[in-house]
């Protein structure tokens, strides 16, 4: 990204540098400049604390693959959180792979999860 790159070369920092400080491989910081991969919310935050702010892209849209693997990654925190804890994680994800972060925290990879006719997520009755 065009943005990382600027922000580097002011601060007067080596891609290996700036590997140094974040924690990040360098061959991901170059993949980043190069537009080859995006960054994830964590990589951005540690971006920004080496090198303070920068202006990220708009990301693009989602592909019809992305926006499927959304919808079976929310399933799978709808079936195993509640939808009112599922629909909480979302509102803190920023990428996508966030959200798969998320849900292989609540389970292991699986086929896909409907949403409707879930396990009921009371208590006894009560709210979770």
């Amino acid at each position: 990204m065009e943005a990382l790159r600027i922000a580097r070369t002011k601060k007067g920092i080596s891609q290996q540098e700036l590997s140094r400080l974040t924690g990040i491989n360098q061959g991901t910081i170059s993949g980043l400049e190069r537009e080859v991969i995006s960054p994830t919310c964590n990589q951005r935050t540690l971006l920004e604390q080496a090198l303070g702010p920068i202006s990220w892209p708009v990301e693009r849209p989602f592909s019809t693959i992305e926006k499927s693997e959304l919808i079976q990654a929310f399933a799978v925190l709808v079936n195993r959180q509640g939808p009112r804890q599922a629909i909480d994680l979302l509102s803190k994800t920023k990428s996508l792979d966030d959200l798969r972060g998320m849900a292989s925290l609540f389970a292991p990879p699986t086929d896909f999860e409907e949403p409707l006719g879930l396990p009921d997520h009371t208590n006894n009755g009560g709210e979770k």
